[in-house]
């Protein structure tokens, strides 16, 4: 099937160039083309069907309209509810360290939180879907900023926060 679609592709690129010929040379042509029968009469309209033909082979090949799921489209469609699913249920025990550290004034609480989160994602290989570092570092950094006003923010917090980030970094750009 691949092959004769590789030499329909082909053909359609011979006939896209042969017409383009044609019509630059200025041979009246009139051909009737495509399942709704368009003419091509002039040379503006057999250089633009050419200039299609060219740039978009493909699309001359007719495929075959499925009235019903096939078993793999199925099978791939449970596959990405199941993964769906996963995601979401992630994204809720993230969230769950997220919300803890966000709401939290003490600052053994906020470093066991951030280290939460960083064993969490490490385990995960990254962030659930749905969730971006953008958002994660943002919203740390806001705690941050309160925590600072009011005299807080250790250096142990800084560095559970820096660890977090290099490891959303490290999982999100592999080597």
């Amino acid at each position: 099937a691949t092959s004769q679609f590789c030499s329909r592709a082909i053909m359609m690129r011979l006939v896209a160039l042969l017409v383009l010929l044609c019509g630059a040379h200025g041979f009246r042509m009139q051909m009737k083309l495509g399942p709704n029968g368009q003419q091509i009469q002039s040379r503006r309209d057999a250089l633009s069907f050419a200039a299609a033909l060219l740039a978009f082979p493909s699309a001359s090949v007719a495929y075959e309209k499925v009235a019903e799921p096939t078993p793999a489209w199925e099978e791939a469609e449970a596959q990405a509810a199941a993964f769906r699913k996963k995601q979401r249920e992630l994204a809720k025990t993230f969230n769950a360290f997220f919300d803890a550290f966000t709401s939290a004034t003490n600052e053994k609480i906020m470093q066991d939180n951030l280290q939460s989160m960083t064993k969490f994602v490490v385990q995960q290989g990254g962030l659930p879907s749905g969730i971006t570092a953008k958002q994660v570092i943002s919203g740390v950094r806001s705690k941050k900023a309160d925590m600072s006003r009011a005299g807080g923010w250790e250096t142990e917090t800084e560095m559970a926060y820096l660890d977090l980030t290099l490891q959303m970094r490290r999982l999100s750009l592999p080597l």
